[in-house]
């Protein structure tokens, strides 16, 4: 649909936990308030230090997010080591209403989702890291996870990248402000900015 603004999609941003998703997404919902909004994710898991209820996550008990699951609140859901994870249909229909985009950090299945429903409407991009070795550096750094959560993280990470293959585009963060200039040319080329 278009927009004065520009071209209003939903945008999915995917790749590896560490592969500096969040940050890319926070750049451009700084740089982009006008044509850009995001999609809070609901979760099961416990919030993590600095993390704030209605901005980062809808952190809700495991019986809230079965009944909101069953009444159909969610556009798509999974289950992430051991968490569950939804996107509310309520961001979306907001933002398009707005003539903004939708950004969202979903994992492989919530892009797939996300596609499914909203075909052409929808733009999914996968952030890959420059290698295995790199992204175990990048997580062990963060310091939010245990060991045992880094072992798991990296063997994801492999058939993320076999589903990431399937994306609209893909890039590879080995350095941050190229990654981010790669991601607005893909954004204006879509017609999402100007």
């Amino acid at each position: 649909m278009a927009q004065p603004g520009g071209r209003t999609k939903f945008i999915v941003v995917s790749g590896p936990s560490g592969v500096g998703k969040t940050t890319l997404c926070r750049r451009l919902l700084e740089g982009f308030p006008k044509r850009l909004c995001w999609s809070v994710s609901a979760t099961t898991r416990p919030a993590r230090t600095g993390e704030v209820e209605g901005i980062d996550y809808f952190f809700l008990a495991s019986g809230q997010f079965d009944r909101r699951a069953r009444a159909g609140e969610f556009l798509e859901w999974a289950t992430v080591f051991g968490n569950r994870y939804g996107t509310p249909a309520a961001n979306v229909e907001a933002a398009f209403a707005a003539g903004k985009s939708l950004l969202a950090e979903l994992d492989v299945q919530g892009g797939r989702a996300v596609k499914s429903r909203y075909g052409s409407d929808a733009l999914l991009i996968f952030i890959d890291p420059p290698d295995r070795g790199e992204l175990a550096n990048r997580l062990l750094g963060r310091g939010s996870e245990d060991p045992s959560e880094i072992s798991g993280r990296l063997s994801r990470a492999s058939g993320e990248s076999v589903e990431g293959q399937k994306y609209d585009y893909r890039i590879v963060n080995d350095d941050l402000e190229v990654c981010y200039r790669k991601l607005l040319e893909i954004l204006r080329q879509e017609g999402v900015l100007k």
